[in-house]
């Protein structure tokens, strides 16, 4: 989807990351740069189907903090020189980028505050609102503060719910 979306032609999947001897740390699912603009964007992506229950949206969401504590764990060790990635070979050197992380889920989003930076998105949200064209600045605009309809067509309203013993409350935008 990205690749379709975004003025952006630099483009990798499943980069290997190594330590110093050569062994497979695992992988970045999708980064992109903007060579032109130093900024680099890093893609953790999970996959499941859509989560109708709640022992299955448990799941999705430890999944979820999973990547997350991965993907803190890949920018660690890329940060303080203990992995490398093994980069397609036409890529500039983007050691001195600015770079963004992010967790792309399908429906689920962690409930908990993005301490670390790596703030965890929708990739249904991207679908959906990535315009034709787009650079990556406007990605990550995007991704860091996702429009919320206008007062005039929406409103916040607080919602609760019971689930026996249970009361879930939250925010949630009308339209």
């Amino acid at each position: 989807m990205l690749d379709h979306r975004l003025r952006v032609r630099a483009i990798a999947t499943n980069t290997n990351l190594v330590d110093g001897g050569g062994r497979s740390l695992g992988d970045l699912d999708v980064t992109l740069v903007d060579a032109a603009r130093r900024i680099m964007v890093v893609f953790e992506v999970t996959s499941q189907i859509c989560a109708d229950g709640l022992a299955e949206i448990g799941r999705a969401v430890r999944k979820t903090a999973e990547k997350r504590a991965q993907l803190a764990g890949y920018r660690g060790r890329l940060a303080d020189g203990t992995a490398t990635a093994e980069w397609p070979l036409d890529w500039p050197d983007v050691s001195g980028f600015a770079k963004r992380w992010y967790v792309l889920t399908n429906d689920v989003l962690s409930l908990d505050p993005p301490d670390d930076e790596i703030v965890v998105r929708s990739h249904q949200m991207l679908a959906w609102m990535l315009p034709r064209s787009a650079t990556l600045p406007e990605l990550i605009a995007l991704l860091d503060d996702p429009p919320i309809p206008p007062g005039e067509l929406s409103e916040l309203q607080w919602t609760s719910l019971r689930y026996g013993k249970y009361l879930v409350e939250w925010d949630q935008v009308v339209v």
